[in-house]
């Protein structure tokens, strides 16, 4: 992680300031202590104290939109379609993990000896109730 922090998020920076700021995010990163698992949230504010260079979506309307469309796009194919993964690169090759639900009625079974329910009449239509 330090080598590609120093490689694209910091390459901007001069030495020695590139490395050590690497290696603090790393170590950020890496403080179980601190995060405990891959499920805790680290907000916007936290990261960027901890060194991490961030571009705010909400700068840009074109790059907001662009993402917005993207995530709206795979949220409406994931709840419409039985896909569960969708992996998409640049050149636009997809990979697409789907999930088939079969669903079955299971037919309801009474305890031995139990009475079947009465059959109610059904008045016919029309008629007064």
């Amino acid at each position: 992680m330090e080598e590609w922090l120093c490689a694209y998020m910091f390459k901007d920076l001069v030495e020695p300031v590139r490395s050590t700021r690497a290696r603090a995010v790393a170590d950020f990163f890496a403080d179980s202590d601190r995060h405990k698992s891959h499920s805790r949230p680290i907000d916007r504010a936290e990261a960027d104290s901890a060194g991490v260079v961030i571009d705010n979506l909400e700068d840009s309307q074109e790059l907001q939109d662009a993402v917005l469309s993207v995530h709206y796009a795979t949220l409406i194919t994931l709840q419409s379609t039985p896909s569960v993964k969708i992996i998409e690169n640049d050149l636009g090759r997809s990979f697409v993990v789907q999930q088939q639900v079969a669903q079955t009625q299971i037919p309801m079974m009474l305890p031995q000896g139990m009475p079947l329910p009465a059959a109610q009449p059904v008045a016919p239509a029309g008629s007064p109730t």
